[in-house]
């Protein structure tokens, strides 16, 4: 048995590669089978490799969401730590130290951590435990600060295809029937607890921009702080111009602002070969509010950027 086996290998290695006395066209056939081989070989390498990540970040992300949801069960609704940091971020801060908060929407699987660095580049491509990772990880920008509050925290989050981080943001998006209000009309409160404060955000605009607001119809959106209530004023006027919907929650100088930032594939990439931007922008409630937000109603003269018309 063992003679026959070695006999079979022996030739299947002289049928796969070139030998002595091979003709031309023996050796071509070989060489082409060998590189047919190794290109199969990396599309399986790589397949293996895209989902085992893609499964790796899965768990990572489900085990962080049993850590704070148990965390967060045990934690009375005003309990802190003697440095101040809510009880429900004492586990995961010790995983790891740049965690700034949690966020959670409703009607979709975004429930993460967020995380800040001294950069906007680590954390594209840096997963929670500090490993490299495709789906990196949502963090805030880094000139945010979270006590006190800036004036505008912005989240950014890859849109994976696989459904994870930023990608069901689409669902404020989606049109059913050339409507935009459904899914707005069921969750347009989020959820964004930070170390130090549990706090409920009211979306108030959801629109289509590009990162480079030279381009025509684009908006610079990436304001941390404005300089003056004016500056402020103008920047909401812009934004609510932009706004698929037109919503009932008013937004002044003196609100705190949650702006979700990621990319949107469902248009033509600008000249510069980017991507246009998916914004969900909400303020906080204030103190005393109600959660309750009055249905939102289409907005029909929506100021869409240049690329919109390039679909």
């Amino acid at each position: 048995m063992i003679r026959r086996f070695w006999i079979k290998l022996r030739s299947a290695i002289k049928f796969i590669f070139p030998h002595k006395g091979d003709g031309k066209s023996e050796i071509l056939r070989k060489t082409l089978l060998l590189i047919s081989l190794a290109a199969a070989a990396a599309g399986v390498w790589l397949i293996v490799s895209y989902f085992a990540e893609d499964y790796g970040s899965r768990q990572q992300n489900a085990s962080l969401e049993k850590v704070h949801s148990s965390a967060v069960s045990a934690a009375s609704a005003s309990s802190s730590d003697n440095g101040g940091m809510l009880p429900e971020f004492t586990a995961l801060y010790a995983k790891n130290k740049d965690i700034k908060g949690w966020i959670t929407i409703p009607g979709t699987d975004i429930d993460y951590p967020v995380v800040e660095t001294s950069d906007n580049d680590k954390y594209l491509h840096t997963g929670f435990n500090n490993q490299p990772s495709k789906s990196g990880t949502l963090f805030l920008d880094f000139r945010d600060t979270i006590e006190p509050f800036s004036q505008d925290l912005i989240i950014y989050g890859h849109n994976l295809k696989d459904g994870q981080m930023f990608n069901q943001l689409d669902k404020y998006e989606r049109r059913a029937n050339n409507d935009y209000l459904g899914f707005y009309n069921s969750s347009p409160v989020i959820t964004f607890n930070t170390l130090y404060s549990r706090d409920k955000w009211k979306i108030f605009a959801v629109f289509v921009t590009t990162a480079d607001s030279s381009y025509t119809g684009s908006l610079y959106y990436l304001n941390t702080g404005f300089g003056s209530d004016e500056d402020f004023n103008s920047f909401i006027t812009g934004v609510r111009k932009r706004s698929f919907i037109n919503t009932g929650v008013d937004v002044s100088p003196s609100d705190k602002l949650l702006t979700l930032s990621t990319c949107d594939y469902n248009y033509p990439m600008t000249d510069d070969g980017e991507y246009a931007r998916l914004v969900v922008m909400a303020r906080r409630v204030r103190n005393g509010e109600s959660l309750v937000v009055g249905k939102a109603t289409i907005n029909d003269s929506v100021l869409f950027p240049e690329c919109y018309f390039k679909k």
